[in-house]
């Protein structure tokens, strides 16, 4: 792509314009105004003046030069440095711009978008954070592709680490290097080693855990670091090359993200749905969408797909519990840890957990609503976990 240089009319601001003037890159909002007539594209960026009492552009915006449409495309591009900081005018800096502006064109064109690693991971939970970590950990520029910044490693409805079968995991996940059983060790709300009247085979340690904490604390450490880029993109293509062999994912905004290795740790969010009582939306979670178009891909690339569901019981307002009748359950006076860092075996204050009961005539009143559920509707069909089955799955099997 050909760019031809124009000075605009105020101090250092500056114009790059391709033939017929199908971009405009300025700071000025005289230049702007002079030239957005005739341009395709539009980009200005707002300056300001550096500690160094250099030019510092701080933001840059993007639309259309069209005012119809200048509103929807607006955008800012290039956000401020972290920490404060803020993109440098320099050449180099005037280079690097032009390059990220050709992307830009091309999209703004119809062109496909394009950035290249050597490891994509689909999925920011537990797994997505393990498989992003080793990754770039090991020297590969890793990139992460997650539905929402704001919830990577966001915990689900009872946020813990740890219990039967799966504390033995997390430990060998730490042994290997991991994060899980570090996180769990710096956030937890109370601790407990399970089982403990029985053989040691079946004892396992379970952390209660800040949930706002632990998904605050792994997205820094993702962030921080080497070789790991995080987008938030939903992935809803495996790109395939002549023999069969991965070249990267397709985003549902149409740019693609290309990688010799793809990785899929999409947890409940492919196609997922949400059923309460008889009524089912589309979501990953409660307030989280649902990951569209990956299943049919991988149906399509010969992939068999199945539903496992889960029975996530209603939240219950704890001003609305009487906590006077119900049976205290303390966390462990010996504190154990899942890591084997004794950089992370700081003891912190426990919250105490509550145990209550249901009783014989809770039993009857949901056997007589069974009809009522999705599973024993007949509305669903899938497989139901060992480890975390519905209420009405206990009482109808167990009680």
């Amino acid at each position: 792509m050909s760019w031809c240089r124009k000075e605009c009319d105020k101090g250092r601001s500056f114009a790059r314009m391709r033939a017929g003037c199908s971009v405009l890159l300025s700071s000025s909002s005289t230049t702007v105004m002079s030239y957005a007539a005739g341009a395709d594209l539009v980009i200005s960026y707002a300056a300001g003046a550096g500690r160094s009492g250099g030019r510092r552009g701080t933001m840059v915006m993007a639309s259309p030069a069209s005012t119809a449409l200048r509103w929807r495309w607006a955008r800012t591009i290039f956000p401020a440095a972290r920490g404060g900081g803020s993109l440098s005018w320099k050449k180099s800096s005037n280079l690097r711009i032009s390059r990220k502006l050709c992307s830009l064109t091309r999209a703004f064109n119809g062109e496909p978008m394009e950035e290249r690693y050597d490891v994509i991971v689909v999925g920011g939970g537990h797994a997505g954070c393990e498989a992003a970590l080793a990754s770039a950990r090991i020297g590969a520029k890793t990139l992460l592709l997650t539905l929402n910044l704001d919830r990577i490693a966001w915990q689900p409805c009872n946020p813990a680490v740890g219990g039967p079968a799966k504390s033995q995991l997390v430990h060998e996940v730490d042994a290997l290097g991991g994060e899980i059983g570090r996180m769990a060790d710096r956030c937890y709300l109370q601790k407990r080693i399970l089982n403990i009247s029985k053989g040691p085979a079946v004892r396992a340690l379970r952390a209660q855990t800040d949930k706002r904490e632990y998904a605050s604390e792994m997205k820094l450490v993702l962030e921080s670091t080497a070789n790991l880029y995080i987008r938030e993109a939903m992935a809803t293509e495996l790109l395939i090359g002549k023999n069969d062999n991965v070249e990267g994912v397709h985003t549902f905004f149409g740019v693609d993200f290309l990688a010799s290795a793809v990785v899929l740790t999409t947890g409940t969010f492919m196609n997922g749905k949400i059923w309460v009582g008889r009524v089912c939306m589309s979501a990953g979670r409660a307030g989280e969408s649902a990951s569209q178009g990956l299943t049919e891909n991988l149906q399509g690339l010969g992939f068999e797909t199945d539903r496992l569901k889960t029975g996530t019981p209603s939240r219950v307002d704890c001003r609305t519990v009487d906590f006077s009748r119900l049976e205290r359950q303390p966390g462990d006076e010996q504190v154990s840890w899942f890591s084997f860092d004794p950089n992370v075996h700081i003891e912190r204050e426990q919250m105490c957990c509550y145990l209550t009961r249901t009783t014989a005539s809770t039993h009857q009143l949901i056997k007589e609503n069974l009809h009522e559920t999705p599973t024993y509707g007949g509305w669903v069909e899938s497989k139901g976990p060992r480890y975390c089955p519905s209420i009405e799955d206990k009482v109808s099997k167990r009680a």
